[in-house]
């Protein structure tokens, strides 16, 4: 049994490096053309949302208490997955 705050370190690091490849692709935004920066600058617009619902559900994980804290995983999980694939979806688009 994954005890609680053990999950939430590991979540919390790899929260930060989802955020880290978000601002890399920022980065590499700033270098396009006109058009495809804002397409691109949209993604990723759309990306902080999630990684910000994210957050908030790790907030609430932290506050949880009990085994209701395995219902927040779920969540934290399935919204982390789709997080990732949009990511890539980005990243694989504008390299």
């Amino acid at each position: 049994m994954e005890d609680k705050d053990l999950y939430r370190e590991k979540f919390e690091a790899n929260l930060n490096k989802l955020k880290a490849q978000i601002d890399v692709l920022e980065a590499k935004a700033d270098l396009l053309k006109a058009e495809s920066k804002l397409e691109l600058k949209q993604q990723i617009q759309s990306l902080r949302q999630k990684r910000d619902a994210i957050a908030n559900k790790l907030d609430q994980l932290k506050q949880s208490s009990g085994e209701a804290w395995k219902d927040i995983k779920a969540g934290l999980e399935s919204a982390t997955k789709e997080l990732k694939g949009a990511l890539g979806k980005a990243m694989d688009q504008f390299k």
